[in-house]
């Protein structure tokens, strides 16, 4: 049977480090991430920036087995608020750690070919394999053409229309079903 190996990083947390311009002491017992406006920051909010970088790392094949990886943050907009006694204190960067696993697995290719319909000549013969590529899934075809030779192409499937919650549907009248077209 012939297939691929896929390699999928599964991220479980992404844990945030701070660090203030300053030291500061003594440190803060409690404290709240604030934007440059003073108003409060969810790291989940910027979990997002995280990921979007973690995505761009390569793992050689030693790292693979690395259950965490460090990506710094220089230059953010962000500020340290000491709840206790209420003074902000600048901070000079960030570092997102993020734990994630490797899961590794075989995908198996169909093998089909394309012909003409009323001479029955091969059009071109393809390999191909279902994917999820992160929160993207697709096929994966090896698409051989006789005349124009081999091609490696991904084809993304359709995003499924999401169907209106109960929430909207109380909000936007029981019963009255908003138009999708």
């Amino acid at each position: 049977m012939s297939g691929i190996i896929s390699h999928e990083r599964v991220v479980h947390l992404v844990a945030w480090t701070f660090i203030p311009a300053t030291d500061i002491v003594p440190p803060p017992s409690a404290f709240t991430i604030i934007s440059a406006e003073g108003v409060p920051v969810d790291t989940k909010a910027i979990e997002p920036f995280a990921l979007n970088e973690f995505q761009k790392i390569q793992l050689d094949s030693e790292d693979s087995q690395s259950e965490q990886v460090s990506i710094h943050f220089p230059d953010i907009d962000l500020k340290l608020r000491d709840d206790s006694t209420g003074i902000i204190h600048e901070l000079a960067g960030a570092i997102a750690t993020i734990h994630f696993k490797t899961n590794e697995g075989f995908v198996p290719f169909r093998l089909v070919k394309y012909t003409n319909s009323p001479s029955g000549e091969l059009i071109t013969d393809a390999a191909i394999a279902d994917m999820n590529v992160g929160k993207v899934s697709g096929k994966l075809m090896i698409v051989n053409n006789q005349d124009q030779g081999g091609k490696i192409v991904f084809v993304p499937s359709k995003p499924e229309k999401e169907q209106p919650t109960h929430e909207f549907l109380s909000a936007h009248g029981e019963g009255k079903v908003p138009r999708t077209d």
